[in-house]
């Protein structure tokens, strides 16, 4: 019998895909996990622990923000793009805006990889709208640089210009070397 809690524990084998992995975070198998389920759901029920499912849910978002990290660097953009896409779910059923803006940020850099620049814009607008809304200031400044790249690779150099410069105000402020990098690119023929 498979021991699913130590399983869990462990780190995936250096073998195993991270489609396996990310189907062990949303699908995890066997008795013991059905048990642990009905027991959490039990305490659910009885009012005990009326967060843990929240918490279990945001860490599965983490997890498989993780996993497509990885899958990412290893080149595969379509597990890369399941395990983002599935990760922005958790983080949207939990209410966890910051954790959503991370996962439109990861789904939108995937579909620029595989040149959905359209896909990647919409994305990256829409993760722009919520660190606004949360006040996150280098995150703002790292959309914005995005969203510039994004437009350039669109053919549109102008615009691409117009959030670079929003982006350098924003780098500027909060004095980081990201700021650097923006000059650059505004410095290179208008």
């Amino acid at each position: 019998m498979l021991d699913t809690d130590s399983t869990l524990s462990q780190p995936p084998a250096p073998h195993q895909s991270p489609a396996l992995a990310r189907n062990l975070v949303t699908e995890i198998p066997g008795p013991r996990s059905r048990e642990l389920a009905a027991r959490k759901g039990a305490a659910v029920a009885a009012g005990v622990g009326t967060m843990l499912p929240v918490y279990v849910e945001r860490a599965g978002a983490g997890v498989l923000t993780n996993l497509g990290v990885v899958a990412e660097r290893q080149g595969d953009l379509a597990e890369a793009l399941a395990s983002h896409a599935e990760g922005l779910r958790l983080f949207r059923a939990v209410g966890d805006r910051l954790g959503e803006a991370t996962g439109l940020e990861n789904v939108g850099r995937v579909h620029r990889l595989l040149g959905r620049t359209a896909a990647a814009l919409e994305c990256q607008e829409a993760a722009l709208r919520i660190v606004r809304q949360l006040g996150d200031r280098m995150r703002q400044a790292e959309c914005l640089h995005e969203l510039g790249r994004l437009r350039e690779l669109a053919g549109d150099r102008g615009q691409a210009r117009v959030y670079w410069r929003q982006a350098l105000a924003v780098f500027s402020q909060l004095r980081v070397p990201e700021a650097d990098e923006v000059r650059k690119l505004l410095a290179t023929d208008p």
